[in-house]
């Protein structure tokens, strides 16, 4: 009986902190050609480590494309995440 409450448990722990991951907002982008693309956004944000590091990445739900794109700064001008926040992509190097 302890072996199923353990297993139990540690299933409904790892599907809460898995789920936390899955923030998309509604939100779109336009693309270089200026069009307004309606999606759902995620902003993972820079990790930096001694022994790696990931840079921002925009992630894309787009209804009907079944894949999840990761927009880059070459394919977009800018994006909106719900009402208020307003991002323009420059590319700085």
């Amino acid at each position: 009986m302890r072996v199923h409450l353990f297993i139990f448990i540690t299933i409904l722990v790892a599907n809460s902190l898995t789920a936390q991951y899955d923030n998309y907002a509604d939100g779109y982008y336009y693309n270089n050609e200026n069009e307004k693309i309606k999606c759902q956004l995620k902003i993972n944000r820079a990790t930096f480590s001694a022994f790696n590091s990931k840079p921002t990445s925009v992630k894309a739900k787009i209804p009907g494309v079944k894949k999840k794109q990761v927009l880059k700064i070459e394919d977009i001008n800018s994006f909106v995440i719900q009402k208020d926040s307003f991002a323009i992509v420059k590319n700085f190097k």
